[in-house]
């Protein structure tokens, strides 16, 4: 189509040619200027319409069709990128095709309703493509993002092609719309919108020939970088090799099971293929040396199995993550039983944990500790005795009034205890079946009063930044979260040759920075605490809330509602660990967890299998306790009701969230600050057993809003 003003002036000229051919000439009014040139418009339309009937438009794109939802988890790094490859390559093609279309339709200046129809379905067509190609790059993103550094500098720029690609299909999209707005007022298209038309279209002829380049050098780049991550783990060295074979044998398995949680969430960073890669070397060398079936019966060639500890990482390095899990449940299965395992109907053994809380597992009386002591100066505890007047000493009169005896006895601690017994329980994150490294993911001083058949449980928050004492000489560690002196105790790093290890070294942080005075410890890891609930059946629940990791980027991440569930070890876990609105909110959860725990460990079925159960599962905890001390704690549970067992945490209000230097991780951290001397007071109380208040009364309902209130256990 032609400007109104030119087709007016054309309609003029032809009709000055009629004229000088011998015909009646005549003024035109302003009428029929118009209508002449509504009458070469149309006439415009339909030579244009036939033109393009006869040559462009033989061949309009096919809509694409969706093709089949994809697991891309299921895809090796390569897959994913060819897909990434093949996606560009049809949003460069279906570009090229609507700049081409653009360009025929505007070849003659005009441009008609059923040439702007034709031109929408290239541009649709193309940004379909374009869709799907930075869906991919998403995914691509979400799995390989923290592993693969030099694709993603190459993706990144393919997507900023495709970015700026889309923005130009907008504006011919813009150009068409205001085109096929003018042909539905019955008016001609204006010469500059065609032009606008024109340069959009070329711009995005550019933007393409550019993001062909860039991608011919996608799979170079990802042969390059997968290259770069094979050459680096190639270079480890073994730094921890195993000892003798059962330690060879048990840190293969180390290998596999934290290969398996890397590959958890369907991601993998580059420092986690290092860590990988080095366990699997030191496996690697033990096998090597141990590995031989001399001298054990019936024990199998473990040399055979060097190479699949680097045939894994080669996978992990290539992005061949369905590989490579395949691989590690067949290299698993292949090593048979793992070093000092865990039978299930032995599983239960040992739950120091609960223990602590209700004193629960029935066990004879020994009184050599299980682990290195403590060692803290302890204070002086009132010592309950029991007065009686022996009757050989009362004089008798037989004109005396009758005397009554006098009744001086004080209540006697039950079961042989002590009037008073404090233990530090902690929860270790560690997933091994050792206690060498792991921090302290929870942290209680439980208080257990066998005078009156209590047992008072206190929540310390583990990101609190204390003075850590003993370690200095260990890279100058003076300070840190509460949580990490329990790690630099432990053997693993070898920071701390105090008593007590890990449990040890947290207690006397607690100690020195709010004057906690722990007896005793009980460490439970997460493998653990896992085995327990499955030993004992699973354990039977009521949330009075729904317990949910589920987020607006993540809306299929993991949720339990609320009401009454049956858990295994695993969801147990999950449920106890999860932070959803607070670490006090996790606690509450976690309180829950165990009064289910000590409710099914009471329940007819399993108190006959206890004292075998414990006997055989000592060896998983880390504490000092003696079994005498474990009979005691027994002992007491069976004379305890649910409301006797009372957890409690400090008031919210008294902590704000703050940002802490580490100087040992040389980043900025989380953590939680405090008055710590109006904590340590609260500690005090609660030692002393005057808080929470004995004589309380609890019949609330948990609820993550109040989290800091006292909260007991059912029947």
């Amino acid at each position: 189509m032609k400007s109104l003003g030119r087709i007016a002036l054309t309609s003029l000229v032809l009709m000055g040619i009629l004229s000088a051919c011998g015909g009646p000439v005549a003024t035109p009014s302003t009428n029929d200027v118009v209508n002449t040139a509504v009458a070469g418009t149309q006439q415009a339309q339909a030579l244009a319409q036939a033109t393009v009937n006869a040559s462009v438009l033989t061949v309009i794109p096919a809509t694409p069709t969706p093709g089949p939802t994809v697991d891309y988890t299921t895809l090796t790094e390569e897959e994913l990128a060819t897909l990434i490859d093949q996606a560009v390559a049809e949003a460069v093609t279906a570009t090229e095709q609507t700049t081409t279309a653009v360009t025929t339709t505007t070849s003659d200046n005009t441009v008609t309703s059923e040439e702007v129809t034709y031109v929408y379905d290239y541009y649709y067509n193309a940004d379909y493509y374009m869709e799907y190609a930075n869906q991919l790059l998403n995914e691509y993103y979400n799995l390989y993002s923290d592993l693969a550094d030099e694709m993603i500098v190459e993706l990144n720029g393919i997507e900023s092609e495709l970015t700026q690609m889309n923005n130009t299909l907008s504006s011919i999209d813009s150009s068409l719309q205001q085109i096929n707005s003018t042909l539905e007022q019955g008016l001609t298209v204006a010469e500059e919108t065609i032009t606008q038309l024109e340069s959009t279209a070329q711009t995005a002829q550019t933007n393409a020939q550019e993001l062909t380049t860039q991608a011919q050098d996608m799979m170079s780049t990802l042969q390059i970088d997968q290259q770069g991550r094979v050459q680096e783990i190639s270079q480890i060295q073994p730094n921890n090799i195993p000892t003798d074979r059962i330690s060879s044998l048990q840190t293969a398995f180390d290998f596999l099971d934290a290969t398996k949680l890397a590959m958890g969430d369907n991601k993998l960073s580059r420092d986690e293929l290092t860590t990988l890669t080095q366990l699997g070397v030191n496996a690697q060398a033990g096998f090597q040396t141990f590995g031989g079936n001399a001298g054990i019966a019936g024990g199998s060639d473990l040399s055979q199995f060097t190479g699949k500890f680097s045939e894994i990482t080669d996978q992990l390095a290539h992005g061949q993550m369905p590989q490579a899990r395949g691989n590690v449940d067949t290299f698993e299965r292949s090593l048979g039983t793992r070093p000092m395992t865990i039978k299930k109907k032995s599983l239960f053994g040992i739950i120091l944990l609960i223990l602590i809380i209700s004193g629960i597992l029935l066990l004879r009386i020994y009184r050599q500790p299980l682990g290195p002591a403590l060692e803290l100066p302890t204070s002086t505890q009132p010592i309950s005795t029991f007065t009686t007047i022996p009757l050989q000493d009362i004089a008798i009169n037989s004109t005396a009034t009758e005397v009554q005896p006098t009744n001086t006895a004080t209540p006697q601690p039950l079961c042989g205890g002590p009037a008073v017994m404090n233990i530090l329980a902690i929860g270790s994150d560690s997933r091994g079946q050792h206690y060498l490294y792991g921090l302290a993911d929870i942290i209680r001083l439980v208080r257990v009063d066998f005078v009156h058949a209590r047992v008072g449980v206190l929540e310390v928050p583990r990101d609190l930044w204390v003075e850590i004492p003993e370690i200095s000489d260990h890279y100058g560690i003076t300070h840190g979260k509460l949580n990490q002196a329990y790690l630099y105790g432990n053997k693993g790093l070898g920071y701390y040759d105090g008593p007590g290890e890990g449990p040890g070294l947290l207690a006397r942080t607690l100690n020195l920075n709010f004057g906690a005075q722990p007896d005793h410890y009980i460490a439970v890891n997460m493998l653990t605490f896992e085995a327990i609930v499955d030993a004992i059946g699973g354990i039977d629940v009521y949330l009075p809330y729904e317990v949910s990791a589920k987020t607006p980027s993540n809306p299929r991440a993991p949720s339990v509602p609320a009401g009454h569930h049956h858990f295994d070890g695993k969801t147990a876990l999950w449920v106890a660990r999860i932070r959803q609105y607070s670490t006090f909110s996790r606690a509450e959860n976690q309180n829950i967890i165990m009064c289910a725990i000590r409710k099914k460990v009471l329940s007819p079925a399993i108190v006959p299998a206890i004292p075998q159960l414990v006997s055989d599962f000592k060896r998983y905890v880390q504490t000092d306790l003696s079994p005498e001390q474990i009979n005691q704690l027994a002992c007491l549970a069976t004379q305890m009701k649910g409301t006797d067992v009372v957890f409690a945490s400090f008031p919210i209000n008294l902590f704000k969230a703050a940002k802490t230097f580490d100087p040992q991780l040389g980043t900025t951290t989380t953590t939680a600050d405090a008055d710590f001397n109006i904590l340590r007071d609260y500690i005090d109380r609660f030692q002393q057993g005057t808080w929470p208040d004995p004589n309380i009364v609890i019949n609330t309902t948990p609820s993550p809003a109040d989290t800091d209130l006292e909260f007991s256990c059912e029947d």
